[in-house]
């Protein structure tokens, strides 16, 4: 245990919840990123793990004195927490395993992010047995324990994750270890690997991703083969899965595997779309599939359509600048006295010609709809 000088954190109930620790002989540390961000110069934090071994009950009596706050009890991979819940702020309070230090922090994944920072009066101290704060100085990701990834294998993508996030290099060892494990990826549910892809693929580059594709994590996770790797990705995480599958032709694949890994309706449509642009060859088929599809949905896959195949871009811009129609139902029936299903049929072939001819002036649509219909 060493002092740590000048180490501060800019919101000040976190000093007040070590000053009631202390108080009552609660034995209080603060684990995990926390503590390695804190030492990367980090001052702001928006939630912060803490370990402990005493009464929390006391700490909740005495805090709720001070400040109002709401207590959400969950487990966490089995283990009891207690998340408390402030404006800013998320506190998660963890009994400490088998009421052991040095037990808790090898169950833990790497050791940058198995150090422990405690308050003894006024100053704060960092607890190290694993010597994380020296293999965050030399830019080392290492593995804390032979199991690691065996009782996790979801440290296989975090370790790739914290790669990207931290400019590491990743212990040699540790890349042995996590490849013996990588069968046990399977395991893993859905939603966890969805967790760890979004943060992955909004990092991801050239290298890392030819690494990961090297050692099947590729194969394991998508079930398909990857013999192009993009040169060049983007900050979005679907933009930067569509570039992987469009150039390795499996595009088609891709919805799919969105649904698989639960990630949001509003990601599984766009890449549909994008499939509807990229694979349909007649302007006319592809305005009639999109001109009722929400724009939000249509801007997305415009973006990642520049980046993949810009000459399909001109038709959906096309109807991103016309998707308000020019001429509404009610003046499509005063000008054609129609009604019902024939009033429907004309207001989209009008719509349809708008987009296709990119007409802004009522008249000249009306015009051109005439013209084609002699």
């Amino acid at each position: 245990m060493r002092p740590l000088n000048n180490i501060s954190f800019k919101n000040p109930l976190i000093n007040t919840i070590f000053e009631i620790a202390q108080k009552k002989d609660i034995e209080l540390y603060i684990v995990g990123g926390s503590v390695r961000d804190l030492l990367l110069g980090k001052k702001e934090f928006d939630d912060i793990d803490f370990i402990y071994q005493g009464d929390i009950n006391q700490l909740k009596i005495e805090l709720k004195k001070k400040i109002g706050f709401k207590i959400v009890p969950f487990k966490n991979k089995g283990f009891k927490t207690e998340r408390f819940c402030f404006k800013n702020l998320i506190l998660d309070f963890q009994p400490i395993l088998n009421n052991d230090l040095l037990y808790d922090l090898k169950s833990r994944d790497f050791t940058i992010n198995a150090m422990l920072l405690t308050k003894k009066e006024s100053k704060f101290f960092l607890i190290d047995p694993l010597g994380g704060e020296k293999d965050l100085k030399e830019r080392i990701l290492k593995a804390v324990d032979q199991r690691s990834f065996e009782n996790d294998p979801l440290r296989i993508l975090r370790l790739y994750r914290f790669q990207l996030l931290y400019n590491l290099k990743k212990d040699a060892k540790s890349v042995e270890l996590a490849i013996k494990s990588l069968p046990l990826l399977k395991n893993i549910s859905h939603e966890r690997i969805k967790t760890e892809l979004i943060k992955i693929f909004s990092l991801i580059r050239k290298d890392i991703l030819i690494e990961m594709n090297n050692i099947n994590i590729l194969t394991i996770l998508f079930e398909e083969n990857f013999n192009k790797i993009p040169d060049k990705f983007t900050n979005s995480y679907l933009t930067n899965l569509a570039i992987l599958f469009y150039n390795n032709t499996i595009l088609n694949k891709l919805p799919k595997i969105l649904k698989k890994f639960t990630f949001s309706n509003d990601d599984i449509k766009t890449i549909e779309i994008l499939k509807t642009v990229i694979e349909e060859n007649n302007d006319d088929k592809i305005i009639a599939i999109l001109r009722r599809v929400p724009l939000k949905f249509l801007e997305n896959t415009n973006n990642i359509v520049n980046l993949i195949l810009p000459r399909k871009k001109m038709i959906l811009q096309k109807i991103i600048q016309n998707y308000k129609p020019l001429i509404n139902g009610n003046e499509v029936s005063d000008l054609f006295k129609v009604k019902g299903v024939e009033l429907g049929k004309i207001i989209e072939e009008l719509h349809t010609i708008q987009i296709k001819y990119d007409i802004i002036d009522k008249n000249e649509l009306l015009k051109r709809y005439r013209g084609d219909r002699i």
